[in-house]
């Protein structure tokens, strides 16, 4: 998943859950399971 060098100075690890059908409210942080979580690591594509 590509992100900005910004953003990965910034976040060490990510972490996926499983949301329901539309995704996370704009106001609101993730409410279901994690499913996956790891390091971000920084590699050349």
């Amino acid at each position: 998943m590509p992100m900005g060098e910004q953003l990965i100075g910034q976040s060490p690890a990510m972490a996926v859950t499983l949301e329901a059908k539309g995704g996370v409210p704009a106001d609101a942080g993730p409410e279901g399971p994690v499913l996956f979580k790891g390091a971000v690591l920084q590699t050349p594509l």
